[in-house]
């Protein structure tokens, strides 16, 4: 006979508990005090049958069982094992077969796909969930609090780090997108995190840097996250001045505004994924170019690289890439304009200061060069400064910084014929995520992170940020059935 008949679910005692609180203490209280009863007994309610489903299925017991070699392994005991459900602590208990030289096997264990923790996939889910936007103990506290449950920040920790192992073999294998762009657009970029004292990386305080650097007090306590981006576009032609315009944000005419925004409307990326590991850049772009391989099967869309000046980020990129044959579809690789721009306004501010109109000026003229392809015109007139003006050591020092740096890049700052051919020249995509996905996680108040538990929380939140949960929860989970009970007997 079922244990689920009507009659057997009215006989239950927290049905009659709930029964007997609406029809009598209920009436005095308040509707939120009335819910938060409601919720304590219908989470019971969901243990009692999440009991009695186990007791209907049984243990598995039988005389013996045959492996898919054949092998008869006979029953030995039964043997229990805690379960946090959603609903609170369970005790399953399955039929242990086993004999000497052979593993001993629960079949049960895989027909009902426990974990090998004590949680279940489902609370897991939460908490994970929760953990990608908040520090654990807060995820923890959330899900433990709704759920009247005890939840451990130490097995939650390593659950961290087990449910982040699938990320890129997830990503690697998707390659259903909607409504595709012609060409794909990759960006790549740095962020440091805080390291615990024993993992912080040996530095050079001597050290000079290639860009202006960010947290320069905290050099010496990060280690870098890569973050990666891919998405597709459809090129859509635009003028240097639309560019110029919107760079120095003097723009004031409505009509031209309200053309501006419709560019950017048509260059939205299309499906866009980001991605972070600590596991360096080689990793990192390998990882890239597998997303661009699971998004065009065919390794035929052309390819435009966008990143800031770090020659590290060009050389490994375009090493990945040769590695494949696909240079040939690389159709450019641009310095991200507002980078450059913040070198020009260097240069402007030690010639003129922060004041002097003829600051501005100069800035937008030299810009509207470079987005003409002019880089060149620009370099000589910085250098027909350097030796004609009366300059001080620490302005000549400035001019000289930023020079080198335009030359060192004038390669990749060929902007007129990216804004001709369609693309983006302003990496915002990249840049974004490193603050979305790395900044806004890791760099809370006094947060120090481990190698392995900051790569563990980015590789999650990425997931996270590009709305792919369920999915990848679902792909996690089927992971885990294969690698726990792939060559159990059924």
């Amino acid at each position: 006979m079922s244990l689920y008949t009507i009659e057997n679910l009215q006989k239950n005692q927290n049905i009659q508990n709930l029964l007997h609180f609406l029809s009598n203490e209920a009436k005095d209280c308040q509707l939120h005090i009335i819910e938060d009863q409601m919720h304590k007994l219908l989470l019971s309610f969901g243990k009692d049958l999440l009991n009695q489903f186990l007791a209907q299925k049984g243990t598995g017991k039988k005389e013996f069982i045959k492996t898919l070699n054949n092998e008869i392994i006979p029953f030995h005991s039964i043997k229990s094992r805690n379960y946090l459900s959603i609903f609170g602590d369970i005790v399953i208990k399955r039929a242990y077969f086993w004999k000497s030289g052979v593993k001993g096997i629960s079949p049960l264990d895989a027909e009902l796909n426990l974990p090998i923790r004590i949680h279940s996939y489902l609370l897991d889910k939460w908490v994970q969930q929760r953990i990608t936007e908040e520090p654990y103990q807060e995820a923890i506290n959330s899900v433990g609090n709704l759920f009247h449950l005890k939840i451990t920040k130490q097995i939650s920790q390593k659950i961290t780090v087990e449910s982040s192992q699938d990320v890129e073999n997830f990503y690697k294998g998707k390659s259903i997108f909607p409504n595709e762009g012609s060409d794909i657009i990759i960006q790549a970029d740095c962020k440091g995190i805080i390291m615990v004292p024993r993992e912080r990386p040996e530095t050079k305080l001597n050290e000079e840097f290639t860009r202006r650097a960010k947290g320069v007090s905290k050099i010496g306590t990060k280690k870098d996250s890569v973050v990666t981006a891919d998405y597709t576009i459809n090129p859509s032609k635009r003028t240097p001045k639309n560019v110029l315009d919107g760079l120095m944000s003097i723009n004031s005419n409505k009509k031209m505004k309200k053309k501006n925004t419709d560019i950017e409307k048509k260059k939205k990326p299309i499906n866009k994924q980001i991605v972070a590991t600590m596991e360096g850049k080689e990793k990192s772009f390998l990882m890239l170019l597998d997303r661009v391989k699971a998004r065009d099967l065919t390794e035929r869309k052309p390819i435009f690289i966008l990143i800031d000046g770090a020659v590290s980020l060009e050389k490994g990129l375009m090493k990945e890439l040769c590695k494949r044959n696909w240079q040939s579809r690389v159709k450019g690789c641009c310095l991200d304009i507002v980078h450059a721009t913040e070198y020009l306004w260097d240069v402007s501010t030690a010639l003129y200061g922060e004041t002097n109109p003829e600051r501005v000026s100069w800035v937008r003229l030299a810009l509207s060069k470079f987005l003409n392809s002019k880089v060149k015109e620009v370099i000589k007139e910085i250098h027909n400064k350097i030796e004609s003006y009366k300059l001080t050591k620490f302005q000549i020092k400035r001019l000289k910084r930023s020079v080198t740096y335009f030359e060192n890049h004038k390669h990749m700052m060929d902007y007129k014929k990216y804004l001709n051919e369609g693309y983006p020249i302003a990496s915002g995509v990249i840049e974004g995520a490193c603050n979305t996905l790395v900044k806004d996680r890791t760099e809370r108040s006094g947060m120090q992170w481990t190698k392995k538990g900051a790569d563990a929380v980015i590789s999650l939140r990425s997931v996270q940020c590009n709305k792919d949960w369920e999915n990848y929860w679902d792909y996690y989970v089927q992971s885990c059935a294969e690698r726990n009970y792939g060559t159990m007997a059924a």
